[in-house]
């Protein structure tokens, strides 16, 4: 006997395909509230924030590992101040982003006086 399916049936259409997602779900979900309101700027701000220093400080660690091998990759102390100068200033250009002053530059081993070179 065929089996039979109604608007109320969660599991599917019998094909293989999941019923409609909820668009007020989604909603929800993409916009949590806190008791009974939407999330403030300040609240996304907050939890976007953190998410994103974590995951640099994360990067960080596997820019540490290269600290393991100094002979196998043959770097030198000046590249590390090289390194170390490029991030404190990638920090600072950030906060002056979200402190909407102007900027600009990118990183590279080419210092300024090998540029001639």
């Amino acid at each position: 006997m065929p089996r039979t399916t109604t608007s109320d049936d969660k599991k599917g259409n019998g094909r293989g395909r999941k019923p409609p997602a909820d668009p007020v779900r989604a909603v929800e979900q993409a916009f949590p509230q806190a008791e009974g309101k939407f999330e403030s700027g300040r609240d996304a701000f907050i939890r976007i924030a953190a998410g994103r220093v974590n995951a640099i400080l994360e990067r960080l660690g596997t820019l540490a590992k290269l600290a393991s091998g100094k002979a196998r990759y043959g770097y030198s102390d000046a590249d590390i101040e090289h390194i170390r100068k490029t991030l404190i200033a990638g920090v600072n250009t950030t906060c002056d982003r979200l402190l909407r002053k102007p900027v600009k530059g990118d990183f590279s081993f080419h210092r300024d006086s090998d540029a001639g070179a």
